[in-house]
This record gives C-alpha cells, structure tokens and sequence, in this order.
C-alpha cells in the first residue's frame, strides 16, 4: 500500500546543530542558484491530463462505453457491467451470489434497484452529485463540471510526486484531485460526502492505465479507507461504440412506475398548496362605491 509521506528531521544536541549549520554555509551557494520547480496552474495541468489521456478529438470519437469486470474486497466478489454513453447515461449492474442491484442515470434521473427489488430514486443534492460523476468523457470537458482549479502543490501520493489540485464543482463540492507529475494521468481524487448519519471521506484511485481506442483509461478503481485499500474494481475488458441496444438506459419498469407515482404526488401536492393559498381580496373600482 502507497502512502501520502511528510517527513521532519530534528537533531537533538549542540554537535549537531552546530555540524549542520557549517554544511549548510558549504552547499547554500549551490542551492541558491537551483532555480524553483514552477508551479503549473490548475487549467493547465487539468488541460494537460486531456492530452495526456488521449485529447479531445480522440475522446470526441467515443460515443459509448462498456466495462465488464470483477470487485475484490467489496463485502465480497462480484460481476459488474458498466455502460456509459452522453451526456450523462449509465447503467450498471452487480451480480453477485445473492442477486443483482442495479443502478443508472436517464434522462436526470438517478435511480437504483436492490436485490430485493427496492427502488430508490435519488432527489436534491444526491441526485446531482450522481449525475455530475456519471458525465460521459469527463476529462475532455471538465469545464462544464468545475467552475474553479487551484493547483496547491507538489506532493509524494502513493510513492509519486502528483500535482494537487482542488476542484470546485458548480453545486459549489470541493474535491482534491492528484495529478502525475511524469505522466500528468490522474491517480486519485478526495471528496468530502455529505447526508445520512454523518459526512465521510471518499477516497478513490485509479490503476493500471492501458489506451482503449485512442484513450488511456485506468483498468482498476481503487477504494480508500484512509490510507488502506478497502476494495477495487478490475476491468477484464472495455469497449467503445457499442452496437447497444436502444432501450440499454431505460430505467426498469419498477423505476418507471415509481416515477409515475412521484410525478402523481407532485401534481397533487402542488394543486393542494394552490386551493390553501387564500384568494386575493376583490379590487373595487372608485366607480363602483
């Protein structure tokens, strides 16, 4: 396992304090004249992880995605399929020894489907965090996801020197991303998640990049806890331009019945808040006096 290293050096007697600061008159001259490593700034290093992933017209190409692959350390092994296409399409599913829960966007709709054959659909804050992390092609147009790019600094992540950058998202979200310094391919991304019982940290990576059609794309997602690794996603295979067939985002019959069930209740609660608002007093003209 990588780990994000801080390293303090402290020399305890007078010997040394004194040793050191003779090597420190010695070398001073040298470092001086070492010029700084510039900082790039956010855009340019978000721009540079573009080209450095395929670039726009290789990610213009793409106009869907299929994942098949395996989860290790997620409460266990299972199958998983993942289809993407634009804007913000996907279907998922996770087949396990148990059953198969199912999830996806349509549409702006974010909805999933347990094994027991709960549905949930996703509303406010939920619903839009979804839908912003399943925007087809991200890299090629991060610009319409984040308003802002701060790059922060030079670190050592996970045995190598990445840029971090934190990220505002349009909902106002703040993520910490960590860029390669060599590769400039992104290696991780840090996001504060807010709701149910208490806020949690989530810490993704991403591993063993191979170029699929023009794209380098990671072959393995990796789940942090802290700085253990909790789980990961391996990918046998993935596939551009699928012949899918046309209904492959179409949310269940279940979802879409709920959905008519949520749009039913809409409808009732607006035209129950209407005939409680009070009517306006009648205007009486001067003439009418």
């Amino acid at each position: 396992m990588r780990r994000l290293f801080d390293s303090v050096w402290h020399q305890g007697s007078g010997a040394w304090i004194l040793a050191w600061a003779i090597v420190a008159v010695l070398v001073a001259p040298t470092q001086a004249d070492e010029p700084e490593e510039k900082l790039p700034t956010g855009e340019q290093i978000l721009d540079r992880f573009v080209e450095a992933s395929g670039g726009v017209e290789a990610y213009a190409k793409i106009k869907n995605r299929v994942k098949i692959g395996s989860t290790q350390g997620l409460g266990g092994v299972a199958k998983i399929r993942m289809y993407g296409a634009p804007p913000s399409e996907t279907y998922w599913e996770l087949e396990s020894l148990t059953g198969v829960d199912r999830r996806g966007t349509h549409d702006g709709v974010s909805w999933m489907k347990g094994q027991s054959g709960d549905v949930q659909i996703l509303e406010g804050d939920m619903r839009e965090r979804d839908l912003h992390d399943s925007f087809f092609n991200m890299p090629s147009k991060w610009r319409e996801l984040y308003k802002e790019a701060k790059s922060e600094e030079i670190v050592e992540f996970h045995k190598e020197r990445c840029y971090k950058v934190t990220l505002t998202t349009n909902m106002e979200d703040t993520e910490t991303w960590y860029f390669s310094v060599e590769t400039g391919l992104a290696q991780s991304v840090t996001r504060i998640v807010t709701g149910g019982m208490r806020d949690f940290e989530f810490i993704l990576g991403w591993e063993d990049y191979r170029q699929v059609d023009g794209i380098k794309l990671p072959f393995a997602l990796v789940r942090f806890h802290g700085e253990n690794e909790a789980g990961r996603i391996v990918f046998e295979s993935i596939e551009h331009n699928v012949n899918l067939p046309a209904d492959r985002f179409i949310p269940p019959p279940e979802v879409l019945e709920k959905l008519e069930e949520a749009d039913k209740q809409k409808a009732e609660d607006a035209k129950t808040e209407k005939s409680d608002t009070p009517a306006d007093p009648p205007v009486i003209k001067p003439d009418e006096q």
